[in-house]
């Protein structure tokens, strides 16, 4: 596929391992074997021990009339480990409260990926091929802070992943990946008895 980033090792070790290569995109193959791509895994959040695909919160906020556009992020929670924040463009002349849009995604989207806040903006942050820099939009809610695991689920997924990591073999993956659903399983079944929703 290639050989590694230009004068970046530290990218091409993270990208390039055992002969395979992470693209760093989160997706599902279907029954059919068709390949569907959620979102990137660094844009991913994870509220409560649940995956939030910000691109699916971020469609379901686009049928909002007003809403001209949106970037969904993560932000620091205590009890959840993050929370789910859409940053808001409204269109020309229109207008919107947060708790209007809040009350418009609780009819698109499971309520734990419903945004907990909303920041209203001018503009977003983009490059100049026109790519969002959430990066830019996160900076200043996790200064001084790296990704917290708060949440007992996520405190556990994490410790199991450490101990079973993804093999890279063919054979190994299945059972590798069955593992992880089983752990996955435990965990959520001890977070939910911890702290019920």
């Amino acid at each position: 596929l290639m050989k590694g980033y230009w004068k970046n090792d530290e990218a091409t070790a993270k990208s390039i391992q055992n002969g395979w290569f992470y693209t760093g995109d989160a997706g599902y193959l279907d029954e059919d074997g068709y390949l569907y791509i959620h979102d990137r895994i660094k844009d991913m959040i994870v509220s409560g021990g649940e995956n939030v695909y910000p691109a699916e919160v971020e469609n379901a906020l686009f049928d909002h009339p007003a809403i001209g556009d949106v970037a969904v992020i993560g932000v620091p929670d205590e009890k959840w480990g993050e929370a789910v924040k859409a940053v808001v463009v409204l269109k020309p002349s229109m207008s919107a409260t947060q708790e209007e849009i809040i009350a418009h995604s609780r009819t698109k989207i499971a309520g734990y990926k419903v945004p907990k806040s909303i920041d209203f903006t001018d503009v977003l942050p983009r490059n100049p091929t026109g790519k969002l820099l959430k990066r830019e939009l996160r900076k200043p809610y996790w200064e001084g802070k790296g990704r917290q695991i708060n949440a007992p689920f996520e405190r556990c997924i994490y410790r199991a992943r450490q101990a079973l990591p993804l093999a890279h073999h063919p054979q190994n993956v299945a059972h590798t990946l069955a593992s992880w659903l089983l752990l996955g399983l435990l965990c959520r079944i001890f977070a939910l008895l911890a702290f019920p929703r």
